[in-house]
């Protein structure tokens, strides 16, 4: 049963998804460093998803020139996002070599989706600030 056990673990600890998990060092901000950090900080929905890159119409922006969507780019590594269309988000990007940058080991990024976390991200957002627009 130990000899079963350990062939387990072993075979959990060398598997792809293991071996290809972020595996960063970079915490992830609280609000209030991701919204200094950021360039922009919208709540929208993903529209358009693909290549490393996804485009959202854009609900409220809290910071940066309001727009009816964004196009923010993330790494094709296991510490980028994937998102469909249709979810919900709420997305704190810095601009990194001029365009909108977004992983799990992007300092400064921050990023929230799901009806739950988007609502409670939204209303820390507006205890930082003008309530956006």
């Amino acid at each position: 049963m130990r000899t079963l056990l350990a062939l387990l673990v072993l075979a959990a600890a060398l598997s792809p998804a293991a071996a290809a998990a972020c595996d960063c060092v970079v915490a992830e901000p609280e609000p209030a460093q991701a919204f200094a950090a950021a360039a922009v900080v919208v709540d929208g929905v993903v529209i358009r998803s693909s290549g490393g890159r996804f485009v959202i119409e854009v609900n409220r922006t809290f910071k940066g020139t309001p727009a009816p969507r964004v196009t923010v780019h993330t790494e094709a590594s296991d510490c980028g996002y994937r998102f469909a269309p249709g979810e919900r988000v709420v997305v704190y990007a810095p601009r990194v070599g001029g365009r909108l940058e977004v992983a799990q080991c992007r300092a400064g990024a921050r990023v929230r989706w799901g009806t739950a976390a988007v609502d409670a991200e939204v209303k820390a957002l507006l205890a930082l600030g003008d309530g956006g627009r």
